[in-house]
C-alpha cells in the first residue's frame, strides 16, 4: 500500500446496505406464488451474493422444489417482479457517512454487486446515494460476475484505476477473491452475508463498521 488511494470498488447487499428482509420478502412473494412454504430472513442471508438466480434456485430449493431451467427463468421473474415492489432496506451504519466523506475527498467510488444492474441503481437512486458512485454495475452488466476478476477490471478501467491506487471492499469470499485476482488491496466486512467466518476470507483488512477504512487508509487517502 503505497501509491494515494484513486479509486474505491464497493459490494453492495451486505457491505453498503442490509437489504436481507427485502430480498425474503420478495422470493417469499414468489414462493406464494407458487403455494409454496415461507422461508426466514436467517435462511435468506445464507443464500445471498451469486445473483438473483442463485437465489431463487436456492430459495425454492429450501421451500422443497427444485427447478429446472425453465422453472427457474419463470420463477425468477416472478421474485424479479416481487422485489421491484419492496421499499429499499437502508444502509449500515456509518456506511452512507462513510461514501459520502470519500466521495467529498474527490475519490471515485464504484459499485461491483451480482444482483442485477437495474436493481441495484434503483436502490441506490431511492437512498438518495446514486451520485456519489461514477459507476454502479450488477452480476448482468459484463459477461462474468464475481469471483470472476472482470466486473472489477473493467470498472478499474473506467475510473482511471490501477490494482496499485484502488481496493476492493466487500463481505464475502466472491468480493475478497476477485479483488485479490485483479491485484487489489481488499477489504472485508465482518457484519454482512458471509458462509465464511469473515477473518477466513483472507483479505488484507477487517473492518467492524466501514468508517474503520479511515485509520487503514490514513496514508493513502487525499488530503
Amino acid at each position: 500500500m503505497t501509491q494515494p488511494l484513486r479509486a474505491i470498488i464497493f459490494d453492495l447487499d451486505g457491505t453498503l446496505i442490509d437489504s436481507a428482509v427485502e430480498l425474503t420478502a420478495a422470493v417469499n412473494g414468489g414462493l406464494a406464488h407458487y403455494k409454496l412454504p415461507q422461508v426466514t430472513v436467517s435462511q435468506v442471508k445464507t443464500m445471498i451474493g451469486d445473483g438473483a438466480m442463485a437465489l431463487t434456485e436456492r430459495a425454492f430449493a429450501a421451500s422443497g422444489r427444485r427447478l429446472n431451467a425453465a422453472g427457474l427463468a419463470e420463477a425468477l421473474e416472478v421474485v424479479r417482479g416481487e422485489y421491484a415492489r419492496q421499499p429499499p432496506s437502508g444502509f449500515y451504519p456509518g456506511a452512507r457517512e462513510t461514501v459520502e466523506r470519500l466521495a467529498a475527498m474527490g475519490l471515485s467510488l464504484a459499485v461491483c454487486t451480482n444482483k442485477p444492474e437495474k436493481p441495484a441503481k434503483r436502490i441506490l437512486g431511492q437512498l438518495g446515494a446514486a451520485q456519489h458512485f461514477r459507476a454502479i454495475v450488477g452480476g448482468d452488466t459484463f459477461a462474468t460476475k464475481k469471483p470472476d476478476p472482470g466486473p472489477i477490471q473493467a470498472l478499474m478501467e473506467q475510473l482511471g484505476g490501477t490494482p496499485e491506487d484502488t481496493i476492493m471492499i466487500g463481505d464475502s469470499a466472491n468480493d475478497v477473491i476477485a479483488g485479490r485476482i485483479a491485484g487489489l488491496y481488499t477489504v472485508a466486512v465482518s457484519y454482512g452475508y458471509s458462509n465464511t467466518p469473515p477473518h477466513e476470507l483472507g483479505a488484507d483488512a477487517l473492518v467492524d463498521s466501514l468508517e474503520e477504512i479511515f485509520p487503514i487508509l490514513a496514508q493513502r487517502l487525499p488530503r
